[in-house]
């Protein structure tokens, strides 16, 4: 399930041309964490694991 999202990640991370103004890699890669951390916080609210502010 991680491997898979990594994958998918990785992949849109390094995809050519995917934005429209040219952007460096540290900014790819800060918008794939903060995605992903976004993930897995759903991910883990979603199955209880994670204490909610409710």
């Amino acid at each position: 399930m991680l491997f898979s999202v990594l994958l998918i990640f990785s992949i849109y991370l390094f995809w050519p041309g995917r934005y429209e103004k040219p952007v460096t890699r540290e900014e790819g890669a800060q918008h794939m964490m903060s995605a992903l951390f976004e993930l897995l916080e759903s991910y883990m609210l979603k199955n209880g694991m994670y204490p909610s502010n409710e």
